[in-house]
């Protein structure tokens, strides 16, 4: 069971922006996990507003499950290559069937154009290996 306060996911976004020497205001989107376990996504939406705190409602969110489903091992790799393609495309995905996010800026809207220099990856786990991956274009 993921640990009730988010740390673990947290630390794990901490240590990934630290790697990538990225600032959390330097994040220009979020992909989560967003598995509609509620266990699960309240680990992420904790963890998320622990490291963006008031300015995670202008972090745009790709949401990938209700396009694929809950892919669980495979998603990690899935949402890098996304993440890859939104940067080389410099554009948002659409996102579907999304509701009731909370704070979260992950409502259901159609693609959209978008400057996007670092993306934000999390792989939260109900077994505690969670981990965080930034994406970015280089100039």
């Amino acid at each position: 069971m993921p640990d009730a306060s988010g740390e673990s996911l947290a630390d794990a976004i901490e240590a990934a922006l630290r790697d990538a020497r990225v600032a959390a205001s330097e994040i220009d989107a979020i992909i989560p996990y967003g598995c509609g376990v509620p266990a699960i996504d309240g680990l992420e939406a904790k963890a998320l507003e622990r490291i963006f705190g008031e300015a995670l409602p202008s972090k745009p969110v790709v949401t990938l499950a209700p396009s694929i489903g809950a892919t669980v091992a495979g998603f990690g790799t899935i949402a890098v290559a996304v993440a890859v393609k939104c940067i080389t495309e410099q554009r948002l995905p659409a996102r579907l069937n999304s509701a009731a996010t909370g704070r979260l800026a992950a409502a259901a809207a159609p693609s959209e154009p978008r400057a996007l220099r670092h993306i934000l990856v999390c792989t939260p786990s109900l077994g505690g290996q969670n981990s965080a991956a930034i994406i970015s274009r280089h100039a």
